[in-house]
């Protein structure tokens, strides 16, 4: 069968047109209103009022509790239209409609009619509960329900048209949400829409490649968000229902890291870090001043069970402990590169504080590489520059080590309701919002690879001229 394309921006427009053109008065009028029955041509005969409202009375819709026609009454009455000549259509040759509800995006084959003295067509889809995206020949159209639905969300939540979309699109397929059909992809060159590249997890092939190790060393991001902030309540009993199999570490064994932790923090030989002079900053109304976390620095996924609450400022007994679950990970692995803000005065005794704790530790042979996002790097002296910039580390790949700066932007929508909340449910809506963000990052990442594949090749043929002018121009003896 032959499928209906969305056009995504279409819908977005419509929904946020439509839910702001009618009323909710309007919606009702809409839907009770009866349709005006024409004078036929050849024989002049015209329906009395009272018969057309006693018609309308027979094929009235079933509706829900607050008034709208339901989906069941929808299909129902859509089933009842007998012929429409379309370019959209079936193996039947029934027009196909995408019906847009809260319950999702549903793609539903109809005949209108075509009889003279019937209503056109985006008339026809008024009278059944449903609005049309255009006037003429519409193949898009929502229910009043869906248009009503997102009216007050927007005035109570904000929520945007495309925002809105999104979240039907995650109703409709909650694994493949970017697999609903889209008109945009019939505008893509064939080349770029025959493409798909490989994303998989790690795997053990250096063990066969060891002269090639490099390829398969694991990078991390570490850093702190103070806007994730947690009140002292007067109780605070209620159960943690993930014990740490989330992304937050488990509590009991972290609270007890920290009653041994030797909390001594060495004079910085950097510039003056923030986050290295106010580590003993304590807000008495808190439990917790902020969290810490670990992602990969290739794709932005949070690392499960290295997210840990601050007690004061952004300590090194936190982020000792979520760094040593992160490397734990790791059993095997022959390197693995650390990017942190403040890497300079962090690895200076990293090796004696996990030798001095029974519950910090991690394999013996993995080789740790510092270094410092590209955007922090700038705030130090010219020595760290040379020695922890991303860009000069050998096997590292192209990356900023500034990503856990884009989660923290997303993860901070949250954070003013998880505020007040237990500790333990604060914990659960945190876990669940980057499972989320981590979901979305595997789903989209085929397309956002193949999208930068392609860009990569086109800059990779300005670089490569760039570089032979270079060779070019310069000193024979320099080049070697």
């Amino acid at each position: 069968m032959e499928t209906n394309e969305i056009d995504h921006t279409d819908v977005q427009r419509t929904i946020g047109e439509a839910s702001g053109w009618i009323t909710t008065d309007q919606l009702e009028n809409a839907r009770e209103k009866p349709r005006k029955r024409q004078t036929k041509a050849d024989s002049g005969d015209r329906e009395t009022e009272e018969e057309a409202e006693k018609q309308d009375a027979t094929e009235q819709l079933s509706t829900d509790e607050e008034g709208f026609p339901t989906m069941a009454s929808i299909q129902a009455e859509l089933d009842s239209f007998s012929a429409f000549d379309t370019r959209h259509y079936d193996d039947a040759g029934n027009h196909l409609l995408t019906v847009v509800d809260i319950s999702g995006i549903h793609i539903t084959a109809i005949c209108p009619c075509k009889c003279p003295q019937q209503s056109p067509f985006r008339a026809q889809l008024l009278q059944i509960g449903l609005y049309p995206a255009t006037q003429k020949s519409p193949r898009t159209a929502f229910t009043f329900q869906l248009l009503e639905s997102f009216r007050l969300m927007n005035l109570e939540c904000k929520v945007t048209a495309m925002s809105f979309y999104k979240y039907l699109q995650r109703v409709t397929d909650p694994i493949l949400p970017h697999a609903t059909p889209d008109q945009q992809t019939m505008e893509i060159p064939p080349k770029q829409a025959g493409l798909w590249v490989c994303a998989r997890f790690q795997s053990q092939d250096w063990i066969k490649d060891l002269g090639g190790a490099w390829k398969y060393s694991r990078s991390f991001v570490m850093d702190g968000n103070f806007s994730a902030e947690h009140m002292k309540l007067k109780n605070d009993d209620d159960f943690d229902l993930t014990g740490g199999s989330g992304y937050f570490t488990a509590s009991l064994r972290y609270q007890a890291h920290l009653q041994i932790a030797d909390d001594k923090q060495p004079k910085s030989t950097c510039h003056e870090h923030k986050a290295v002079n106010q580590v003993h900053a304590t807000q008495k109304h808190l439990t917790a001043t902020g969290i810490g976390a670990i992602a990969c620095a290739r794709h932005g996924c949070f690392m499960p069970d290295t997210v840990v609450d601050f007690q004061k400022g952004e300590r090194q007994v936190n982020m000792d402990y979520a760094l040593c679950h992160a490397l734990g990970k790791l059993e095997g692995m022959p390197r693995a590169a650390i990017i942190y803000d403040i890497a300079c005065q962090f690895n200076v005794h990293f090796s004696a504080r996990v030798s001095r704790s029974d519950y910090l530790k991690f394999s013996d042979t993995i080789q740790i590489i510092w270094g410092i996002g590209l955007f922090h790097i700038h705030g130090h002296q010219d020595v760290c520059l040379s020695r922890y910039s991303p860009d000069l580390i050998p096997g590292i790949g192209k990356v900023d080590g500034e990503v856990l700066e884009t989660l923290w932007s997303q993860l901070n929508e949250i954070c003013g309701s998880t505020r007040s909340m237990t500790a333990a449910h604060r914990r659960e809506v945190l876990n669940d919002h980057m499972l989320d963000s981590n979901r979305k990052k595997m789903l989209n990442i085929v397309q956002s690879l193949s999208r930068k594949y392609i860009q990569a090749l086109q800059a990779s043929e300005v670089a490569e001229e760039g570089y032979r002018n270079l060779t070019a121009n310069a000193d024979q003896s320099l080049i070697t």
